[in-house]
């Protein structure tokens, strides 16, 4: 159910956020965008692995793998930037919130030989819209694998554009076992550490964001309701 409370919205001229004139501003823009991105992603993803199970969702598979690859992508930006001498020095301004944030989520990279992000996070991002066509070696091991096992159809609605193909959805989560040569457990543990990670990553975002942005000169900014 959506919040009646009235959004809060600040107002600023671009040339006000661009106004510092090294580096920075591009690297909080981005950093924004993974925020955004991980907020929703990692929400929706808790929502469809909800404990009620009148909310189990078969959509889980996809909403995962969209996680592992904004996962995948935000630390290779943060491994990639966070050494620039103006970045390094704004980082150092944060809190100690941060700070632990940013510790945990080194540690899902550093050392990289064996990190969740090399074993889990990129192998799927790099498969992750990759549909397997009908000739490939794995359709062998998926038929295996469920051979004794049930698929589904589901019509949500009243016509055809509400139907769900969960079997396709179960071929996709054996498709990721296979990928990662692991069993159920496992992928269930991996989606809880990629949650875990995710809200780490979006939590130091937003603190970071949002220090940028009291920082910036206060002329011409205005807050409004909606």
């Amino acid at each position: 159910m959506q919040s009646t409370k009235p959004e809060e919205w600040i107002h600023f001229p671009y040339e006000i956020l661009f106004s510092d004139k090294t580096l920075l501003p591009n690297w909080i823009c981005s950093l924004a965008q993974i925020a955004n991105d991980l907020g929703i992603t990692n929400m929706v993803l808790e929502e469809k692995m909800g404990d009620d199970p009148n909310n189990e969702s078969p959509e889980v598979s996809y909403y995962f793998a969209l996680a592992c690859s904004h996962l995948r992508e935000a630390t290779k930006y943060l491994f990639d930037t966070l050494e620039l001498p103006e970045v390094k020095d704004f980082v150092a301004e944060l809190d100690t919130p941060a700070q632990d944030n940013l510790v945990a989520i080194k540690s899902t990279y550093e050392p990289w030989e064996n990190s969740f992000i090399q074993t889990v996070a990129m192998p799927i991002r790099n498969s992750v819209f990759h549909y397997p066509k009908p000739d490939e070696k794995e359709w062998s091991d998926l038929r295996i694998a469920l051979k004794d096992a049930f698929g589904e159809f589901r019509v949500r609605g009243t016509d055809i554009t509400s139907a769900r193909f969960v079997f396709a959805d179960d071929i996709r989560l054996n498709y990721y076992q296979l990928l990662l040569k692991q069993n159920n457990k496992d992928l269930e543990s991996n989606i809880s550490t990629l949650a875990k990670v995710g809200a780490e990553i979006f939590v130091f975002a937003q603190i970071a964001v949002i220090h940028f942005m009291d920082k910036m000169p206060s002329e011409n900014i205005y807050k409004g309701r909606r």
